[in-house]
């Protein structure tokens, strides 16, 4: 069966990047990433040919598109720099920054 083929496959992905650390994991995660986001829009694009005429379903994959456009452009583009602090995001509580 096709399910349990994409299946199989998500668990070796899983598999081989949990195997991985570092600017390694990265690079392979972000690999997926672009993979992913490539057959995404793959399949947008199929789909807006072949589902022409339901007006709804075209509506969500026009508006799906430029999403998938923007994470991929985001995945190829250079690395962004380091984070340099270490400081959490939003304050806990009793925490002064």
């Amino acid at each position: 069966m096709k399910y349990d083929k994409q299946v199989e496959r998500f668990y070796e992905k899983r598999d081989e990047l949990a195997g991985l650390s570092g600017r390694e994991f990265d690079k392979a995660f972000l690999e997926q990433v672009s993979d992913d986001q490539d057959r995404g829009k793959e399949l947008i694009e199929e789909g807006l040919d072949e589902y022409r005429d339901d007006t709804t379903l075209a509506v969500f994959l026009g508006r799906t598109a430029p999403v998938l456009s923007g994470h991929l452009r985001r995945v190829k583009s250079p690395a962004l720099p380091p984070r340099t602090h270490t400081r959490p995001l939003l304050p806990l509580p009793g925490f002064k920054i």
